[in-house]
């Protein structure tokens, strides 16, 4: 008896896993395909810049910042990366390590400025902007104005 109605109660329950998804807006469909993306893929199937983009938000921040900087530009220097209000969330210590991270993995680039010997600039290498520009393309929230 149990038995059954377990799997009445299932029955029901997925029917209504339907409905309230086929009710749901467009916004809300939106969220929900935002949080798939997010977190729908396997960790074993992230490749070792998306793990590190993931880390936390300050990685995501800095990366999303140096990944607006275009292959002709010279990249952001560390002030001015702190001047973007990034040091609010993060101290100059993380954004530091964040940046030294990044320059290990190959993740980023730092090159010299060549207006300014004591300062190092530092934007996506080409290969990353290449896995960012990706995974804007292929981003949900791009249907969102469709």
């Amino acid at each position: 008896m149990i038995i059954i109605f377990g799997i009445i109660c299932g029955i029901i329950f997925d029917d209504l896993r339907k409905k309230v998804a086929w009710i749901m807006n467009k916004k809300e469909r939106i969220f929900k395909q935002l949080f798939d993306y997010h977190v729908g893929t396997p960790q074993g199937d992230l490749t070792d810049f998306v793990k590190f983009v993931s880390k936390s938000s300050n990685h995501f921040y800095i990366t999303l910042l140096l990944a607006s900087a275009s292959n002709d530009d010279l990249g952001f220097h560390y002030e001015e990366i702190l001047s973007t209000n990034l040091h609010i969330r993060a101290s100059r210590t993380t954004v530091h390590s964040i940046l030294t991270e990044g320059t290990e993995k190959k993740f980023f680039t730092k090159h010299i400025n060549p207006k300014d010997n004591r300062k190092q600039n530092y934007k996506l290498s080409p290969e990353q902007k290449i896995e960012a520009e990706n995974w804007l393309d292929n981003h949900p929230i791009r249907d969102y104005s469709k």
